[in-house]
């Protein structure tokens, strides 16, 4: 997947460093290239006929919530345990809700701890992990016909692709075999409300539940994080109803 992307790791040249053995942060690469190809993206509904074309890219404003493949996240790079509630800035590298807020206010504009990508609230959306496909010696895999365009990246039955024409729109989140063979996937409002929203709240609470005594500097970015929520889901709510 590297290769099909020209991704490779930063290499500093020996003239990029000084005498106090530092080098510049910053790479030539694209890190969001890697994570177009790594990630799946859900946006909400609308004319997304662009995004069938095998060379597209979906603009990160338009992203609602990134999904990745992968049975347990790294360590949140602010507190170092798993993220609670995990958000995802453009850069990939996942926060808790919370430590995001907290990074946000203690370093506006500041970078990525890992990347050193700057980093800005806005662009952070909820990240949701599922488990990756795996098989083992042994496994009995089932082989099934597909269709794709020339230059589509939608994925369908062959069978079904004569009855729905289903290479020509984005699938929807309810759709077992788009979520499984695209990286692009709508929502509906009430798809946003339930699946993204609601679960993010869920999360949030559990966490302000459990949260112990010696760590109560962390409670006002959890309530913060639990407004923004409640302010989304209004918006969906009433999205929803124009509907």
């Amino acid at each position: 997947m590297n290769d099909l992307v020209n991704f490779e790791y930063y290499r500093p040249s020996p003239a990029e460093f000084n005498h106090h053995k530092t080098r510049k942060a910053t790479a030539d690469y694209q890190k969001e290239d890697y994570v177009h190809v790594s990630c799946q993206f859900v946006v909400g509904e609308g004319n997304w006929q662009a995004l069938t074309q095998i060379d597209s890219c979906v603009n990160w404003s338009d992203v609602i919530q990134v999904r990745l493949p992968c049975e347990e996240l790294s360590s949140c790079p602010i507190c170092l345990y798993n993220p609670v509630c995990p958000l995802s800035p453009v850069c990939g590298h996942a926060m808790c809700y919370s430590c995001a807020l907290r990074f946000s206010d203690n370093c506006p504009g500041g970078d990525c701890p890992i990347c050193h990508k700057p980093l800005i609230f806005s662009d952070f959306r909820p990240l949701k992990t599922y488990p990756r496909v795996s098989y083992k010696v042994g496994d009995e895999i089932v082989m099934k016909l597909v269709f794709r365009d020339r230059n589509g990246r939608i994925v369908c039955s062959a069978a079904d692709e004569v009855e729905t024409n289903s290479t020509t729109k984005i699938p929807n989140i309810s759709s077992d075999w788009g979520v499984k063979f695209s990286n692009v996937i709508t929502a509906s409002p009430s798809q946003i409300l339930q699946q993204v929203l609601m679960a993010q709240e869920e999360e949030l609470k559990s966490q302000l539940a459990m949260l112990e005594d010696n760590d109560k500097e962390t409670e006002p970015f959890i309530i913060r994080a639990l407004k923004n929520c409640w302010i989304k889901k209004i918006n969906a709510l009433m999205i929803w109803n124009l509907h």
